[in-house]
């Protein structure tokens, strides 16, 4: 075998295992925010610093958010940042990356329920979500 035929069957090998293992797959960076609307028996606050209180307890940073396909599969997973705002209405950020390719992509907060969106839906959207829970 020359060199020239062992070199194009490693390469070939090479993107064929690339090709299998999924590493050329799109990832995504899903941008997102969970707002608590209440009022002062469901929000605390320190500043402009806030947090779930009462039956809102476990909306709170480093709650867990996770986005899965449609079959169940976990895509990413993060938690929820720093709660800003006031009394009546708090905002938490998050940021899921490297997010996989699906048709549909459940976003759910901790124990809250997820919120289903169509692959169309987040590209129109700058691949962007917005959840919230209160009145």
């Amino acid at each position: 075998m020359t060199l020239a035929v062992a070199a194009g069957v490693i390469i070939a090998g090479g993107v064929f295992f690339v090709l299998q293992s999924g590493a050329l797959t799109p990832k995504h960076t899903i941008n997102g925010t969970f707002v608590l609307n209440g009022d002062s028996d469901s929000i605390l606050t320190l500043g402009t610093t806030c947090w779930g209180d009462d039956g809102y307890s476990d909306l709170a940073p480093g709650m867990p958010i996770t986005v899965k396909d449609e079959s169940g599969k976990i895509l990413g997973a993060t938690s929820l940042g720093t709660g800003t705002g006031n009394s009546s209405r708090c905002t938490f950020t998050f940021v899921l990356d490297g997010v996989g390719d699906a048709n549909i992509y459940s976003v759910e907060g901790g124990r809250r329920g997820a919120v289903s969106y169509p692959r169309s839906q987040l590209e129109d959207s700058g691949w962007t979500v917005a959840l919230s829970i209160g009145n």
